[in-house]
C-alpha cells in the first residue's frame, strides 16, 4: 500500500537535489526527474516525488514486505539530511 510523507525544502534546493541524487546512485539506486517531479528507486523501494510550495512530497509505491514504512521514511530523510550538509 502506498504511503506519503513530506520533507521541508532547504534554501539551496538545486545543490541538495544533486547531492541527494548522488547518494542514491552510490547505493545503486536511481532518481529520474527534475526539480519539479520524478521517480526514485533504491534497495527494492520505489516511489515518486514532486515539489510543491516549500516541501518535497514523496510517495512510496512499492517496498519489500519486511521493510516498515517508518524505516523507509527515516532512510530517505537521512539521505536528504546528508545531501544538505
Amino acid at each position: 500500500m502506498p504511503f506519503s510523507f513530506r520533507i521541508p525544502i532547504p534554501e539551496d534546493l538545486e545543490t541538495v537535489f544533486e547531492n541527494f541524487k548522488g547518494e542514491i546512485e552510490r547505493k545503486r539506486g536511481f532518481l529520474q526527474g527534475d526539480l519539479q517531479s520524478g521517480r526514485i528507486a533504491v534497495s527494492g523501494v520505489e516511489g515518486r516525488y514532486n515539489i510543491c510550495e516549500n516541501f518535497i512530497n514523496i510517495t512510496v509505491t512499492r517496498r519489500p514486505f519486511f521493510v516498515s514504512n517508518s524505516f523507509i521514511e527515516n532512510f530517505i530523510r537521512n539521505e536528504f539530511r546528508k545531501a544538505s550538509a
